[in-house]
């Protein structure tokens, strides 16, 4: 685990000739030529700009160009490669005003009740069901191996010695009751990846009226009650980081102080059932109490300040701290980028570490057998310890490559998608820049660890470890579809006859690797399978969906044969999760009515 979190941060890379990314240089950029000997020389910095302008790095404004680059990963364009945006392309003959999707999400009147604020937060449909102590080892078990294995950044002991103080002495009105309770709510809903798997083909087979309430209905009733349960005593605490944590796990997940801890549960609890703006909030108020708490102790001004303040804490503590910095800061990512959502001033922390640190010994929170001062066993789990700490290991592994990978993926970002997209029709001057990040994301996903490289046949691989890796796999395809986005988008809508599409090489394999990438996004997560990311999922397969049609309706893109195929997937895949989602009805909705209007356009000119 060390050797990985040392490779991540200095890319010594086992398998090639060259570092490709120096993370622990303050001055990082992804942007690197590479040489046919295996060398790495800086690629000129204006290739980032959008004119296609290039500066040579002579220049004596080079060492301040490179310095806002290497910042440029802390804030994104909001809402600029999504389904929405999809819907404003000139094919769609300006049907679609901006945020048409998301829109109803923003709208307090159609909003669902949020179980986090006002009255309606402490109701659940049918009545609270009672928590026995009893089941409190074996919910908190399965939140470990199935929610927690995703964003490794809680105190595990700390966990489990309040899960085993509250099954034997019951809960309370504190902090760490409320922790239990909302990591009971996760490990009430949360299912192994293999079982989502392996129940794909029946659902699908059967996906007349079969719903993922429907289905999972005791389940949820269940994780409804403990988290409203949860939020009873979340206005009881004070602004510590265990707070902010518990926000989080409602949404997400956090670090070492009180407040915070428990704002990050919260928001990734929301985010498991659906619900991405009251996900929002909570994200929100973790990162704005975890700042609070940063300064309030330390009173930092600059990064040196705020590194002096995590050096004097534990080990423990510090990796805690860090692991919340990084988790709000991708959090808040995932969200601005499907939601028109304003920026935190998270962005404007100058942070000093670029990975937080991973545990040296992963094996000591692995052993969840405790004992109390009686002599009573509590069994945490009945996996021997042994696969608790790879599955520790294989978290971590996970997690320092999605902070890597956020901040490539926000490179591409702020690279292709601060202009209109209307800046695409001059596609010349991106395509160099388009092949440099393709090289790039492609030796990431070929020099990952092997227990992220995920493979479509199941093996005998632990369950986390296999969400993992196909997660890791989702993440390389998203950010290879927003790069391949304006080269699609050019191909829909340029002059049919243009030169540089029967010329440009270049440019005909990044329309072509478009297409490939949308098909595979849609093969990939529609897979019906609940976890903190579900949403985005949906989300990604809808702007895929959208994105293909858009190909097909233009009649300039060759689409791939089984194209209505996978379309009808994402169709049913709405429908299964649409009883808990709102969005979801009014997005079905419009892509039915697309695909039909275009393939009843595409049979009717081949008649």
């Amino acid at each position: 685990m060390q050797r990985y979190a040392l490779e991540v941060r200095r890319a010594t890379f086992p398998k090639t000739r060259f570092a490709l990314y120096d993370f622990s240089d303050a001055n990082f950029t992804p942007h690197f030529a590479i040489s046919s000997e295996g060398h790495v020389s800086e690629a000129t910095v204006g290739s980032l700009r959008c004119s296609g302008t290039f500066s040579p790095t002579s220049s004596p404004r080079h060492a301040e160009t490179v310095h806002e680059v290497s910042k440029d990963y802390l804030r994104i364009p909001t809402c600029s490669s999504t389904a929405d945006s999809v819907l404003t392309w000139p094919i769609f003959q300006g049907r679609f005003p901006s945020d048409y999707l998301v829109d109803i999400l923003l709208d307090p009147t159609s909003r669902q009740p949020d179980a986090g604020t006002g009255a309606d937060a402490l109701v659940v449909p049918g009545g609270l069901e009672p928590l026995a102590d009893e089941r409190i080892p074996s919910l908190i078990d399965k939140f470990l191996e199935n929610v927690h294995s995703k964003n490794p950044v809680l105190d595990v002991e700390a966990l489990v010695h309040y899960g085993r103080r509250a099954a034997a002495g019951g809960l309370g009105w504190d902090a760490p009751s409320c922790l239990v309770l909302l990591a009971c709510a996760l490990g009430s809903i949360a299912v192994p990846f293999v079982v989502s798997e392996a129940n794909q083909h029946e659902i699908e087979m059967n996906a007349s009226g079969i719903t993922s309430s429907s289905i999972f209905t005791e389940e949820i009733k269940q994780a409804e009650s403990c988290y409203a349960l949860a939020c009873r005593r979340l206005g009881l605490l004070k602004h510590t980081i265990l707070g902010a944590h518990c926000y989080f796990f409602s949404a997400g997940q956090s670090a070492s102080g009180n407040l915070e801890w428990l704002l990050n549960a919260v928001a990734v609890y929301l985010m498991y059932t659906l619900r991405p703006l009251p996900a929002w909030d909570h994200f929100c108020q973790a990162s704005t109490f975890y700042q609070i708490h940063s300064r309030t102790i330390a009173r930092p001004t600059h990064g040196a300040m705020l590194d002096s303040h995590l050096n004097g804490m534990s080990v423990t503590q510090r990796r805690l701290e860090q692991s919340l910095y990084w988790s709000c800061f991708k959090s808040e990512c995932e969200m601005r980028i499907e939601l028109p959502l304003p920026q935190s001033s998270l962005a404007d922390v100058d942070y000093p570490h670029m990975f937080p640190n991973p545990p040296a010994h992963p094996t000591e929170n692995a052993g969840f057998r405790e004992f109390d001062s009686d002599g009573f066993s509590f069994d945490w789990g009945t996996r021997p310890s042994n696969n608790m700490a790879n599955i520790e290991e294989v978290s971590w592994y996970y997690y320092l490559t999605e902070v890597a990978l956020r901040r490539i993926g926000n490179r591409i970002l702020n690279t292709f998608f601060r202009q209109n997209h209307s800046s695409w029709i001059n596609i010349k001057p991106f395509v160099p820049i388009a092949k440099e990040f393709e090289e790039q994301v492609l030796v990431w996903a070929s020099n990952l660890p092997p227990a992220m490289q995920y493979d479509k046949n199941p093996t005998d691989e632990l369950s986390s470890s296999r969400e993992l890796s196909w997660a890791t796999w989702n993440r390389l395809l998203e950010m290879k579809t927003w790069l391949y986005q304006p080269f699609l988008y050019y191909a829909v809508h340029c002059d049919a006859e243009a030169s540089e599409l029967r010329e440009n090489a270049d440019l005909q394999s990044l329309i072509n690797a478009a297409m490939d990438c949308n098909i595979s996004t849609v093969e990939n997560r529609t897979l019906r399978h609940r976890h903190h990311g579900i949403w985005f999922d949906i989300r990604s397969v809808i702007t895929a969906s959208f994105t293909v049609i858009a190909a097909a309706k233009s009649g300039k893109v060759k689409v791939q044969e089984e194209w209505e195929d996978r379309i009808k997937s994402v169709i049913d895949t709405l429908a299964f999760w649409e009883d808990e989602a709102i969005d979801l009805v009014k997005t079905r909705a419009v892509l039915e009515e697309l695909f039909l209007e275009t393939r009843d356009l595409i049979r009717q000119q081949r008649c």
